[in-house]
Order: C-alpha cells, then structure tokens, then sequence
C-alpha cells in the first residue's frame, strides 16, 4: 500500500515580496447508515445499511501585495477516488482590502451569504439530520449555470452587503440572463445575547423571458451554549400561480462534552407544484472525545404530500468524525 505524506509547507519569496503561506487541513468520516431515500414527488429509494467513509482534503493558500491587499484560493478535495460520490470538492480564489472581499468559484451567491441555516450543533455523519426533504440549505438559485459565482461582499460596523452575480454558460446560445443575487447582514450583541439577522434576494430570466425569484431572511440568537434559529424564504415563477413558501426552525444546545442539535422544516407548492407539501425533522448528538474526534448519531424523518398522497421516509447515521 502507498503512503502518502502531506506538510504544511510555507513558501517565502525573495526579498522586497511578501511571503505566501499555504496550508493543510482535513476531515474524515467512518462509520455506518441506513433507512429510506425520498424525493420532492415522493419516490422512495430502500437503502441497505452500510458502511459509510467519507475524507475531505482542503489546501488553503495566502498571501499579501506590497500596499496590503490579501489574496488567496482555497482547493477542496472531497472523497476518496474508490467511493460513487459525484461531489468532488470545489475551488475558490479572493482578493481582500479596505475596498471589501471578491470571491470567486464554488462559493455562495448573495442570498446563501445572507441567510443563516437551521442546524446549529453537534453534526452527524452523511448529515443525516439534514437529509429530510423539508430541510432548506438556502442555496437559492446558486447552480442554475455552472456554479461558478462572483460575490462581492463588504462588512463595517456589524452591517454586511453582498452582491453576486453567476453567468449562463451554455454553449449554444448562453442567452439567458445571468443569476443576480443579494444579501445584507446585521450582527451584534446584546447583553450577553449574540444575534444575527440576514436577508437575501436572487434572481433569473430564461431568454424566453420567464422570471424566477426567491426571497428570504433569517434570524438567529446565541445565549451562552444556546443557539436558536429561523429562517422563511418565498419563490416565485412568472406565469406559475404556485408560490414555494419554506420556513424552518432549529435549535443547538452544547452541555461539556456533549452537543444536540434539532431542526424542522416545511415547504408549501414545493418547486411551485401545487398542493406538493413536505415537512421533515432531523436531530443530532455528538460527543467530544478530544483531539478533533467526535462520536455522533443523527437522524431524520420525512413525510412528502404530493397529489393527495402522503409518503414518509426515514435516514440515520452513526460513527466517529475526525478533524485535522
């Protein structure tokens, strides 16, 4: 068996250059999962238990100019070339400075930027507490291209704004308009009690003229090992007189070595279907044993109403995660 040995090496230029830096760090996943797969229309796929392993590699490189602007890209590599995942990791290059931060590559659009998410502790293998199809991971209309977004974003005083902007690179044609997404934060604290409030807004058009816009906004509290969080987003589709309206609610608790976590979602005209309604649960436990390792349990559960007909389906996953 080959082995392979990684270094956290530092790259210094000659005189007169500031030094570049590159990093190594990484995550690993063993363990086992089961239960039932469910799509939107409320298709079932009966999954055997089995073994699960997951590995994620991420290269972090940085540097600075001569007048103090930084810069860098970061390089993810996820899952081992022997697994079926088709999610093989991402890139990203910024630029940063008094002017504010431009990021491009696998990164989030406006909205994804603004909007906070609902599972706030603890974590679970194969994300088992949020693979319910009522669970909302506030991509927005990121991806509707090629998923190669530019996001420029600014930050003073607790305030945020984000502007990002993905274009259609179809090879015939490429007509229609580019994804337009925006986002804006407000963060603080107050007495003790941390906050976090965003709103985040896409949108695009087919060159046939048919606009797609989702809507949404997010709070979130900290109070000392306590964490709560709600977000409510709305889609519409020019013609369809279906709206999609999700909102979702989770909760994260942190006691010594131990984190749970629980959230719930639900969505109404899924994917502006009419009466095509899906609400699910997921929750989550982990235990620290130190050293960047974690045993942890999660679990999830869904019931998909589409034409009438509800079906439901259940996930869990168990095992040892390990940071590095």
């Amino acid at each position: 068996m080959k082995k392979v040995l990684f270094a956290t090496t530092a790259l210094v230029a000659t005189a007169g250059v500031a030094a570049a830096d590159v990093s190594l760090s990484g995550s690993a996943e063993m363990g086992i999962f089961g239960g039932d797969t469910i799509t939107d229309a409320g298709v079932i796929t009966n999954r055997e238990t089995q073994f699960h392993q997951d590995i994620e590699v991420t290269f972090t490189l940085s540097g600075a100019t001569d007048n103090g602007l930084s810069f860098g890209a970061s390089i993810q590599l996820d899952e081992a070339a022997w697994t079926d995942s088709t999610d093989d990791g991402g890139t990203t290059v910024f630029i940063s400075g008094d002017f504010g931060r431009l990021t491009m590559g696998d990164t989030d659009g406006g909205f994804d930027w603004a909007m906070g998410e609902v599972n706030l502790a603890a974590g679970s293998l194969d994300d088992a507490e949020t693979a319910h199809a009522g669970f909302e991971g506030n991509a927005g209309l990121d991806g509707t291209y090629d998923g190669q977004v530019l996001r420029y974003d600014y930050s003073v005083a607790g305030f945020g704004v984000a502007v990002s902007v993905e274009l259609d690179d179809q090879p015939a044609g490429g007509n229609d308009d580019p994804v337009i997404g925006l986002g804006f934060t407000y963060s603080g604290d107050m007495n003790g009690i941390g906050y976090r409030a965003g709103v985040g807004y896409q949108t695009v058009s087919t060159a046939a003229g048919i606009e797609t816009t989702i809507i949404g906004g997010s709070f979130g509290v900290t109070a000392g090992d306590l964490q709560v969080a709600l977000n409510l987003s709305e889609q519409t589709v020019d013609g369809n007189a279906n709206d999609q309206s999700h909102w979702a609610i989770g909760v994260g608790y942190t006691m010594d070595a131990w984190s749970f976590g629980a959230n719930y979602g639900e969505y109404e005209n899924r994917g502006n279907v009419a009466n095509r309604d899906i609400e699910g649960y997921g929750v989550a436990v982990a235990y620290d044993l130190g050293g960047g390792a974690a045993l942890q349990f999660g679990a999830s559960s869904s019931d998909v109403t589409n034409g009438g007909v509800t079906r439901d389906a259940s996930q869990w996953s168990f095992g040892v995660s390990m940071s590095f």
